[in-house]
């Protein structure tokens, strides 16, 4: 049951990180998804080495990318950012955000992290990173798809 709700909800984000007409977005990537699960399990266990990796890639350029980039107005203290954060994706974010959440969730950018991440990035910083984001997003969609769907046929 959570590969079935996971598959769609994580799609779902996905079409609005990409700040699109949501529906249609939505059952576009479903669709395409749907397709790219359905090629030979050998190639999909192939692809899942490409998607660890950027996974990991991604990972990387939160914990170490995102603090380095983030100007001095932004940074916070440790006492902060540590502040009952165990993750260290969270913990890079929450030194890298500044303190006025609400400025965070007003920006016109729409996207909180989106927005964190223009604040350290920039827009060209932004754009790549968060491309990858959506990307990984997808990725780990067509991963789920394949044992969601094993599952709702050995019902």
């Amino acid at each position: 049951m959570g590969f079935v709700a996971g598959v769609g909800a994580t799609v779902w984000g996905c079409a609005v990180q990409l700040m699109a007409a949501g529906k249609y977005l939505f059952v576009a990537l479903l669709i395409i998804a749907g397709i790219v699960a359905s090629v030979a399990t050998r190639s999909m266990a192939r692809l899942q080495w490409f998607y660890c990796a950027l996974n990991v890639i991604l990972c990387l350029v939160v914990i170490i990318g995102l603090p380095a980039a983030t100007p001095v107005e932004y940074k916070n203290t440790a006492e902060y950012a540590f502040g009952g954060f165990e993750n260290c994706l969270v913990v890079s974010i929450a030194f890298s955000m500044g303190t006025d959440i609400e400025i965070i969730m007003a920006s016109p950018i729409g996207q909180p992290m989106a927005a964190i991440l223009f604040n350290s990035f920039g827009k060209k910083g932004t754009l790549v990173v968060w491309a990858l984001v959506v990307l990984a997003q997808f990725m780990g969609v067509t991963s789920a798809v394949s044992p969601g769907s094993d599952w709702q046929f050995a019902w």
